[in-house]
């Protein structure tokens, strides 16, 4: 054989050695590639079930509203198909011991009335709650059933041997300081007896002065002393308000002209230091007063 074709085939068997070599490696390159491809396909699948899996016991977890009404709520209390309607405001403590205290005071109490009693949640995440109350030294059962929803709004069904009554509130916040000297001028404008042979009598008018005392037990309590005067001469007057964060007010007065007393309900205006308030007294007159602080505590 020629030395130059010898060495031709010799050199063309290397190639194509060195070509089937490059193929297997190629083909080894094109599974590597390939099986890569798939783990990462598998990780990615796995990854994503992994954050989907967390997203949604996560998002469950945030999304589901907290049923536990521990801690201190002011609401308001309200008789339905009352006429007129009986409503008020009270102030429930819940402890992280199932025990509970609230106390309140509504348009048919006259005094202040205080709950205590013991609370849970049930399986379905609804409040339930047993409770004696006390008011004019008597004792009566009550339960209740409602939800605290995420601790930021607080609805109740009561039932008590006093009726049937809603409970709506929210967190309570500062009460404003109602506390210092009050005047005002109050009419009597309803419900008069007329003069024998003539016309009804005409609106009484009452110039009355306050002094609000905050109550060392109850927050939000005030206790009131004071004295007017009027037609029929000067007076006494004695009673209680409570008072929410929004300025929303209940009253109680008594006076030494009528035992009957006044039931009132009206709102503090922080701005103006006035107070406007209206009711009816014990003759079934209505009230309108309007008051202005003269001086604070």
């Amino acid at each position: 054989m020629h030395p130059v074709a010898g060495r031709f085939l010799i050199f063309s068997a290397a190639r194509k050695n060195i070509f089937i070599r490059s193929l297997e490696g190629a083909t080894f390159g094109v599974t590597v590639v390939a099986n890569m491809k798939k783990l990462a396909t598998l990780l990615h699948s796995n990854i994503v079930s992994v954050f989907v899996f967390l997203g949604l016991t996560c998002g469950t977890a945030f999304s589901r509203p907290s049923s536990s009404p521990v801690g201190t709520w002011e609401v308001t209390i309200t008789r339905p198909n009352s006429s007129p309607l009986e409503k008020g405001t009270v102030f429930l403590t819940f402890s992280n011991d199932n025990t509970f205290t609230a106390y309140g005071m509504t348009t048919g109490t006259f005094t202040v009335f205080k709950w205590s009693g013991t609370w849970n949640v049930n399986a379905s995440g609804k409040l339930v709650a047993d409770y004696i109350e006390n008011i004019f030294d008597a004792q009566l059962d009550g339960h209740f059933e409602g939800r605290a929803l995420n601790g930021k709004r607080l609805h109740l069904k009561v039932a008590g041997l006093d009726g049937r009554f809603d409970i709506n509130g929210k967190p309570a916040d500062g009460i404003p300081d109602f506390g210092g000297s009050w005047n005002g001028t109050l009419r009597h404008s309803i419900g008069q007896p007329p003069i024998e042979g003539g016309d009804p009598k005409p609106p009484m008018l009452t110039t009355e002065t306050f002094q609000f005392t905050p109550s060392n037990e109850f927050p939000g309590v005030f206790d009131l002393v004071g004295n007017g005067s009027g037609p029929e001469g000067t007076f006494g007057v004695t009673g209680v308000a409570i008072l929410n964060s929004k300025g929303k007010i209940t009253a109680f007065t008594f006076n030494d002209l009528n035992s009957g007393g006044e039931i009132l309900v009206g709102r503090f205006i922080r701005r103006k230091d006035q107070t406007v308030l209206h009711g009816r007294d014990g003759a079934g007159a209505e009230v309108h007063a309007r008051l202005r602080r003269t001086s604070f505590h």
